[in-house]
């Protein structure tokens, strides 16, 4: 596991990030907790220059904030990946990319813009994208479950005693959670 520092000095840091904070990566001051998003599942061959989503086509390529198809036989949703920091009570939501089903995509695509979903609905996906500090994620088996309201769908990983599923159900240390930064560039070392 990856670490920054001690406990205490980490929970510091994290609550630093709600206001202006120092990176030591790019020593500049940034304001805000630094969110982590995957642009385009890890092997997508193309630009991740997004289109539209009201230019989606299911045949082909096709690369947009929320919707991923490639060669028109495999289809994508941008999700949020959710998980507790510990000892803050705080949820960070990690945007990754699940591939599902044609059937379940378009049944996402049919509530996409109300945001209304069957209670309880929820598919079989794998997640694309591999996440720094975990092992291996890309190609793990994991749950998509829609959410009203037009937010991003729930990623909750489904490997049995693997580090991301033990995360999600257990929360992430405040050393972890730093580390994890620092692998995607961010790096917060200093209340700014």
């Amino acid at each position: 596991m990856t670490g920054t520092g001690t406990r205490e000095t980490a929970l510091e840091l994290i609550k630093a990030m709600s206001g202006k904070w120092l990176c030591g990566h790019c020593d500049k001051v940034h304001e805000g907790a630094s969110e982590l998003m995957f642009l385009a599942p890890d092997f997508w061959p193309g630009s991740d220059v997004y289109e539209p989503n009201s230019a989606l086509r299911m045949n082909g390529n096709f690369l947009s904030e929320d919707f991923c198809v490639f060669e028109g036989r495999a289809f994508f949703i941008r999700c949020v990946a959710p998980f507790d920091i510990q000892g803050l009570g705080l949820n960070y939501g990690l945007g990754v990319w699940c591939n599902v089903h044609q059937r379940e995509f378009e049944t996402y695509l049919q509530g996409f813009d109300t945001g209304v979903f069957p209670d309880g609905e929820n598919w079989p996906a794998r997640l694309t994208n591999r996440i720094e500090t975990f092992g291996e994620t890309q190609n793990a088996r994991c749950r998509v479950l829609p959410r009203s309201g037009r937010q991003r769908p729930y990623c909750i990983l489904a490997e049995e005693g693997h580090d991301f599923t033990l995360t999600q159900a257990e929360g992430i240390s405040p050393e972890h959670f730093l580390g994890l930064l620092k692998a995607y560039g961010c790096h917060p070392v200093s209340p700014a």
